[in-house]
């Protein structure tokens, strides 16, 4: 056998070890499909099995006639060593081991735990869509790089249906993702029942929070697929969802506390100094831990400003007597909310703020502010999770994403081994149901791929390959670019616009807002636009690989495109603008392309010309920029070597 290309250049994430056999045989997967457990892991391997079923019945828009059989000649044979342990976790072994014989047209996987049954099923799933349900002979060996490999969906400032989140959960196990963090309280939304206290959801949540039963069949879905919950209940700052029901825990007690219907940051934080609220929050823990089995709860810990507790006379003299700042002050309450939760066998994830000398380093930090961050808390004893280069909710194109390693370079062995993995994170300011599906993915699988595969494996030229194929996968899924529109005019013109390479105007990471809030619809063209524009993707790879015969082809075909009318007659949109901005993009990337292939010229005035009015064609118009500005001005950079 050897290492090879075509048929699965498009598998992601990329396995560790794929040698793929050079007869070429292969087989249809679903003719005649018969399944053999065996080991001391059967029961779990077999549930497995069955989940394995339903996504292909959901690729493949039919049932799968599926027999279990104690024949040694079934199609697919799984051994699975042991049993799944009580509670998933950090240690859960994910490796397989999956091997196709195309000549007999059987396959067999082989894994110590049924959590390695399931990843690989989904990498199985992922070669029969590339073949088209056929087969080829291969042997791949794989295991996972980082642990903890998660995405975290913000369901505070915008709610998410169970179903939502159940569709998510089904997409991440597709990819191999394994942690779902739900952050579930903020200034904007309480959104879990608490028995214990029910004013934090009922003042908290305008009538949308998750009842305690949901969760745990949420809890349940999840584990099915192999993917820890992990809450997120952010405390002390982003306070507002709770002390609109409980205002006694707040630093103006006497003051009406109301959840926050507008986007940004508010310095609303509960007051460390009231006894009572470690009380509250013992009884309150006690009520909704037994829901999540997991190991970890996030506390949040992010934004404490501080000049709250500045302002407050009796917090200000406590600080001063005590020598302390604002950081000392929220380390003391981090402490003893840690204490709290490790008497009931949780630790404590919190965002980068966390880190202090008087935290105990059992708490994990979740580093939202760059190498620097992952470098100085793995340097304090932290265990860290990297979710800076991470953020969907910024508009980024996936290979900007992808560039970022979980492990910053120049990490010495001991920091490196402390970071356990990485994390998407989706704010959802601006993301609703409406367009939930087509903001996470397919960006997130290319991200999942990076905290999956060996450094070595991750190869951004063929990049574009993979989230094509990601894609391809994950709409046969149901997981839609487009999400949710107002009917098949919209869907048309969602479809046209990447077709024309329009995509949303990218975002700082940090939304500061008060133009729009919860009730805004998020309805325009701008909302439904996937991030990732795939025309631009794939220019951008073309041009970094300087494949110019192939470009001058692109642009050709985007010249020729006329039909703007779809997306134009649903927005509000300057579409003259916009269609003047696209024609001028794709001339100047054509006669760009033409210098490259010796057929034009190109001085550097041309070349300066160009930049500029470039520079001014990927401009935003209500939101919406033409995306392949961009590459094009790559393209005009490289004839000369041109910097600006």
């Amino acid at each position: 056998m050897s290492v090879a290309s075509g048929w699965f250049e498009g598998l992601t994430p990329v396995p560790a070890k794929l040698e793929i056999a050079t007869d070429e045989a292969s087989f249809y997967l679903f003719s005649d499909f018969t399944y053999r457990v065996t080991g001391a892991g059967s029961s779990g391997a077999t549930a497995a099995i069955q989940c394995f079923l339903g996504w292909c019945e959901n690729v493949r828009s039919e049932s799968v006639e599926a027999r279990a059989t104690l024949d040694e000649t079934a199609v697919l044979e799984v051994e699975c060593a042991r049993p799944d342990a009580a509670a998933a976790g950090l240690e859960n072994d994910e490796s397989y081991k999956l091997a196709v014989d195309g000549n007999a047209g059987r396959v067999r996987i082989s894994a110590s735990q049924p959590v390695g049954v399931l990843r690989g099923l989904a990498t199985l799933l992922h070669l029969s869509v590339l073949g088209a349900g056929s087969l080829r002979g291969c042997e791949i060996d794989d295991r996972p790089r980082f642990a903890w490999r998660g995405l975290m969906i913000d369901v505070s400032r915008h709610f998410m249906s169970i179903s939502a989140l159940e569709r998510t959960l089904d997409a991440m196990a597709l990819v191999k993702l394994n942690v779902l963090h739900l952050h579930l309280t903020d200034d904007q939304g309480f959104r879990l029942e608490s028995r214990a206290f029910p004013k934090l959801h009922e003042n908290g949540s305008a009538g949308e929070y998750y009842s305690q039963d949901e969760i745990r069949a949420l809890v349940d879905f999840a584990n099915a697929r192999g993917i820890r919950i992990v809450p997120e209940f952010d405390l002390p700052g982003h306070a507002s969802s709770w002390l609109a029901g409980y205002r006694q825990f707040g630093c103006s007690p006497e003051s009406e506390y109301a959840v926050v219907e507008t986007w940004g940051c508010v310095d609303v934080c509960v007051n460390p100094l009231v006894e009572e609220l470690y009380e509250f929050l013992e009884s309150f823990f006690a009520d909704i831990l037994p829901l999540f089995p997991d190991e970890f709860v996030h506390i949040g810990g992010d934004e404490v400003f501080g000049e709250e507790w500045r302002q407050t006379p009796a917090i200000a003299q406590h600080m001063s007597e005590h020598g302390m700042d604002a950081p000392d002050l929220q380390a003391l309450f981090n402490g003893r909310v840690r204490s709290i939760l490790a008497r009931s066998g949780k630790r404590v994830v919190g965002w980068d703020e966390i880190a202090h000398p008087d935290m105990p380093t059992d708490a994990v930090v979740q580093s939202w502010r760059g190498a620097e961050s992952v470098a100085a808390v793995t340097k304090q004893g932290y265990a860290c999770i990297r979710s800076h280069g991470y953020y969907l909710n910024a508009l980024l194109p996936a290979a900007e994403h992808y560039a970022v390693d979980p492990c910053p370079a120049g990490l010495d062995d001991e920091a490196a081994a402390l970071v356990l993995g990485g994390e998407a994170c989706m704010w959802t300011e601006f993301v609703d149901e409406n367009n939930l599906d087509s903001r996470v993915w397919p960006r997130a699988a290319v991200i999942a791929e990076r905290f999956w595969s060996p450094r070595s494996k991750c190869d951004e030229s063929t990049l574009t390959v993979r989230l094509f194929a990601a894609q391809e996968l994950l709409r046969r899924f149901g997981v839609s670019r487009n999400g949710k529109t107002d009917g098949k005019q919209m869907l048309g013109a969602v479809e046209n616009a990447e077709m024309d390479g329009l995509a949303p105007e990218r975002r700082d990471a940090v939304i500061l807002s008060t133009a729009t809030d919860r009730h805004t619809l998020l309805n325009r063209l701008a909302d439904l636009l996937p991030a990732e524009n795939f025309v631009a993707a794939r220019l951008c790879e073309l041009v970094k690989n300087r494949d110019h015969e192939r470009i001058e082809q692109l642009l050709e075909d985007q010249g020729r495109r006329d039909d703007f009318v779809p997306w134009a007659r649903v927005s509000d949109l300057d579409a003259d603008l916009l269609f003047k901005r696209i024609r001028r993009v794709v001339d100047i990337g054509s006669h760009a392309v033409a210098c490259h292939l010796g057929k034009r010229s190109c001085d550097e005035q041309w070349v300066d010309e160009a930049l500029t009015e470039l520079e001014s064609c990927a401009e935003a118009v209500d939101g919406v920029v033409v995306a392949i500005a961009e590459p094009v001005m790559q393209l005009v950079r490289a004839p000369r070597g041109t910097r600006r």
